[in-house]
């Protein structure tokens, strides 16, 4: 009979729970459920309030290679009084329309809802607007959001990583502990 190859993540995960099922709390497994998700929650948290903050400064530090404003747009934000800068004419958008928030059990990173007050348009549209341009009034795409996506699935597998850790470490003192656990 062919053996079955564990995976390295499979090796992890049993060598901190290598407790028998009659040696752990009887309520162990709801505790660590409630555990895990409050853990979840946490590292989501995190994640999504740095990558707000990324956003933020790309934007500020103009980090990507936008196409440059044109001639009479810029010399309008000089005259009037705007900042110069892609993305930041009253810097409204910036401050009040790029964030994260939470809606039930899902968190969100992005335009938030509301509305652009100087043009009048949800920061959503703004957005999209930004990111893929408008050839009727003569806006080029400036791609801010797709990029910083590719971005975000690359963290997202460290952020796994430090996911199972976290549960793994909760699971070995749930475990340890050998008392009713107190859920609520």
């Amino acid at each position: 009979m062919p053996v079955r190859k564990r995976s390295k993540r499979s090796k992890k995960l049993s060598a901190y729970a290598s407790f028998k099922k009659e040696e752990l709390p009887a309520n162990f497994f709801s505790a660590f459920k409630k555990d895990a998700l409050i853990l979840a929650n946490e590292k989501t948290r995190k994640f999504a309030k740095e990558l707000s903050a990324e956003v933020k400064e790309i934007i500020r530090k103009q980090k990507y290679k936008w196409e440059p404003l044109s001639e009479d747009y810029l010399e309008h934000k000089e005259r009037v009084g705007l900042d110069t800068r892609i993305y930041m004419a009253t810097k409204e958008y910036v401050n009040k329309g790029i964030g994260y928030w939470e809606v039930g059990r899902f968190i969100f990173v992005g335009p938030k809802p509301g509305i652009h007050e100087p043009s009048g348009l949800k920061y959503e549209w703004l957005a999209r607007i930004h990111e893929y341009g408008s050839f009727k009034v003569g806006i080029p795409a400036r791609p801010l959001w797709r990029p910083l996506l590719s971005v975000a699935i690359r963290r997202s597998k460290t952020l796994r990583k430090e996911y199972y850790n976290a549960v793994a470490r909760v699971a070995r003192y749930r475990a340890r502990d050998k008392k009713e656990i107190k859920v609520g």
